[in-house]
């Protein structure tokens, strides 16, 4: 029958139903009038009906009191239809007798489907309540099993609020549409789990801390705002179950509080595949943030961050060593901050580092006060990273494992230094590895050529057996915590002859040189300032006496002055005659003396040094050539004599 309210506000009224009969068991209801004015409704009691709708544009908004049970049968439920323009509430409680529909498919938010009172199940069965619809609905009474389970299951593109105190087994299945959870315990007991299906989301509101609940989720979420959200501007929440991430996911703090509001995510992240993207997005300018506190995570995949930071804070290794991690910004406007992962005064091993923009750089930090963590990149293929790595209030320290080559290219300001331990580390910065102590156990730290200015570390170290730094055709300035002769020795253990081709301190540029007539120079900071005078500066950098000095340039180049002219010659021949040793007196193959080899390197040089190398072209190179071969014949001699006294 149709309401019309005409006997009043009691249900059990039968002038208040249009065919004169109160409902009987089984029977299915409409609300499609005014109601005569009596829309507050008293059950009086217990009611078993099949299905409750309410249609048409005329529909009042009605209230149903508390007092009173309806039971629903298998397949039944509460329906607003799309032409609806009132919010429907029911305060009573509700019993489920199998599979139970509550839908509102209003067209506007404005339209509520509210229930008050208390879900539970009559018959000792599974019992499914969906949630169906594209307006909004809220269950704020608690749901709870009965006599049988309860199971919540939402579709449709609409928003349903649950705040009760929920102690449910069944799982929660969120197909389509947003579940909004508004008490710690909405989504029942964590025995049956959530799972949020790709295109749906379900979304957390601040003060709510949801405990060890199972989270199963894919996808970007409705309308692409994330699967797993929190939705609060001024307060913090918490998920803390494991979440098993299928496919790609999406995860979005939706805070405009300016890290202020910080979405805890308690338990493990699981599940992934190497092609898998789990997503950590700030949704604004101004976004909250992420903090991660769970232990024990084998997620495998990308773990991207955009505009916003994501805070380790579950141990050592919070994330899987098997994590690639993509810092960038959200892609909604290049305005916005990049992506920062903070160690949090962790140390963490990741496959990879990687960004895409450099609208504004990307980070990672160590904000945990005195402490000395690293970050261990183990990768076994191609990454490259444009942002920066610094310290904050605490210090990294960088790795490098795995057979992979992994690109920086930021201006990096870590200090706890730089170790490789496999593969290829490859810097396009001279500051890409900050200015710490740069040590190579295995593999190789490639400099890329052409950088504008020197390299600076306070140490270096390198195992030569099986290990290199490549300058390629750069410079560096290494501290005093390393002795010169030991910079020498990496050059002459790289260098091996002239090949090229040990361990140490190389140059591929040497190596692949046409001519073959460029090498590293050593020489120390007190040198080179005798050279060029106090406060000289040695490739765009300021030096110190203590320092040691390397330079990608000809052999002969004495005095680092990127050419080889008759100064240098002037030099070699009065380390030739007094016995001197050392590259600023003409020992360029390191072997302790100066002799014909030495000679022959640098006439080598000197014909037929070009280039970046050779500040201008000599206009009388014929007769500099000339003189060179007849003063080559002199030295000549003088090198026999030498070898035969």
């Amino acid at each position: 029958g149709n309401w019309t309210g005409a006997g009043g506000a009691n249900f059990s009224a039968a002038n208040s139903w249009s065919n004169g009969t109160v409902p009987g068991n089984l029977t299915a209801v409409t609300f499609n009038s005014s109601g005569g004015g009596n829309t507050n409704i008293n059950l009086g009691g217990a009611i078993n009906l099949a299905r409750i709708t309410f249609d048409t544009i005329s529909a009042a908004a009605h209230t149903f009191q508390a007092g009173g049970t309806i039971t629903l049968n298998s397949g039944g439920g509460i329906t607003i239809t799309n032409t609806v323009t009132t919010t429907q509430t029911f305060n009573n409680a509700f019993a489920l007798s199998g599979p139970t529909i509550f839908a509102n498919w209003s067209a506007t938010n404005l339209q509520r489907l509210t229930i008050n009172g208390l879900i539970t199940s009559a018959t000792a069965t599974r019992n499914q309540l969906a949630l169906f619809g594209n307006g909004s609905g809220h269950l704020n009474g608690a749901i709870s099993d009965g006599v049988g389970t309860i199971a919540l299951f939402k579709t449709g593109d609409g928003t349903w609020t649950v705040s009760g105190n929920n102690t449910f087994s069944g799982e929660t299945y969120i197909g389509s549409g947003n579940l909004q959870v508004a008490h710690n315990n909405a989504l029942g007991s964590t025995v049956g789990g959530t799972t949020v299906a790709n295109g749906a989301s379900l979304q957390i509101n601040g003060n709510v801390s949801v405990g060890a609940e199972p989270l199963s989720i894919s996808g970007d979420g409705a309308g692409g705002q994330g699967a797993l959200q929190l939705l609060d501007q001024v307060a913090s929440g918490t998920f803390g179950g494991d979440i098993a991430v299928i496919g790609n996911a999406k995860f979005a703090n939706r805070s405009f509080n300016n890290g202020n509001v910080i979405f805890t995510l308690g338990g493990k992240l699981r599940g992934g595949s190497p092609t898998s993207t789990l997503t950590f997005w700030g949704s604004n300018s101004n976004p909250g943030y992420f903090r991660l506190a769970g232990s024990g995570s084998d997620y495998t995949g990308t773990l991207s961050i955009l505009s916003t930071k994501v805070i380790l804070a579950g141990g050592d290794n919070t994330l899987s060593p098997a994590t690639i991690v993509n810092l960038d910004t959200n892609g909604l406007s290049t305005s916005f901050d990049a992506g920062v992962l903070d160690l949090n005064g962790t140390n963490q091993t990741i496959a990879g580092l990687t960004n895409v923009t450099r609208a504004t750089l990307p980070r990672i930090v160590n904000r945990a006060n005195g402490s000395f963590k690293t970050l261990t990149i183990n990768a076994t293929n191609n990454f490259s990273f444009a942002g920066t790595i610094r310290n904050d209030t605490g210090q990294i320290a960088l790795t490098k494992t795995g057979a992979g080559n992994q690109i920086l290219s930021g201006a990096n300001t870590y200090t706890g230094g730089t170790t490789v331990n496999g593969g290829t580390l490859t810097l396009t910065n001279v500051l890409a590895v900050g200015t710490g102590t740069l040590g190579v156990n295995a593999g190789r730290a490639l400099y890329m050529s052409g950088l504008p200015t020197a390299a600076k570390h306070a140490s270096i170290h390198v195992v030569t057996s099986s290990g290199a730094i490549d300058l390629n055709d750069n410079d560096l300035i290494v501290g005093a915590a390393k002795p010169q002769a030991a910079v020498e020795a990496l050059v002459v253990a790289a260098r091996n002859g002239g090949a090229w081709d040990g361990g140490g301190l190389t140059s591929t540029s040497a190596k692949n040189h046409s001519t073959h007539s460029t090498t590293l120079g050593v020489m120390s900071g007190a040198e080179y300032i005798s050279f060029h005078g106090a406060g000289a500066i040695f490739g765009g950098q300021s030096i110190s006496a203590a320092d040691t000095l390397v330079k990608y340039t000809w052999y002969g180049d004495t005095d680092f002055s990127g050419i080889v002219d008759f100064d240098d010659y002037g030099r070699i021949d009065t380390g030739f005659n007094n016995g001197f040793v050392g590259w600023t007196n003409g020992d360029f193959d390191y072997n302790g003396i100066v002799d014909f080899d030495d000679y022959s390197l640098v006439d080598q040089a000197f014909n037929t040094q070009t280039g970046s190398l050779r500040s201008v072209p000599e206009p009388s190179g014929l007769i500099l050539i000339a003189t060179a071969v007849s003063t080559m014949l002199v030295r000549r001699r003088r090198v026999d004599n030498r070898q035969t006294i």
